[in-house]
């Protein structure tokens, strides 16, 4: 029953906003928003395990990218194995990036967004930031959204995105 309950609250959860996006056999290869060395290397079969990429630029509100510190949280932080920033506007705006990360990102490696993954973002519906991918290590690519704006909608997308990372359908 609690299985049910808790599949119910992550279809209302994926419902409950507009940007989210879930993709379960979109390929590294077709998304590109990883680093080509990750992209590259031969992807893991262990499903408890998880990369994360987060599309911000330095005039992001310090509050939109605090959202994502729950991925900092023992549960979560154990199941993610790498963390990137890509970041939308110039390389020098990188430090100024860097200040504004949540707790657990502040060595996180940091590109610039490339034209090609911005056309790619822009194909899936996705112009703000910051926007957060979250990848298996079978090189899948299982959540696109943009951090929502409203509160009742970020509650939401941090609880199904703790369900999905923990596997615990209790957040």
């Amino acid at each position: 029953m609690a299985q049910i309950i808790a599949a119910a609250c992550v279809v209302i959860a994926v419902s409950a906003f507009s940007g989210f996006a879930l993709g379960s056999h979109v390929t590294i290869a077709n998304t590109g928003l990883l680093p080509g060395s990750i992209s590259s290397a031969e992807p893991t079969t262990d499903d408890s395990l998880f990369r994360v990429v987060i599309v911000a630029q330095r005039a992001d509100c310090s509050s939109n990218l605090n959202q994502l510190a729950f991925l900092n949280r023992a549960s979560i932080s154990r199941r993610i194995t790498e963390r990137f920033i890509l970041l939308a506007g110039p390389a020098k705006d990188t430090l100024g990036l860097r200040s504004l990360l949540p707790r657990g990102f502040e060595n996180a490696q940091i590109a610039v967004l490339q034209s090609s993954q911005e056309r790619l973002l822009r194909q899936l519906g996705h112009v703000e930031t910051p926007t957060l991918a979250l990848y298996d290590n079978r090189n899948r690519l299982l959540v696109l959204s943009a951090t929502p704006p409203d509160a009742y909608q970020r509650t939401v997308f941090v609880r199904a995105l703790t369900r999905l990372i923990t596997g615990n359908p209790t957040p």
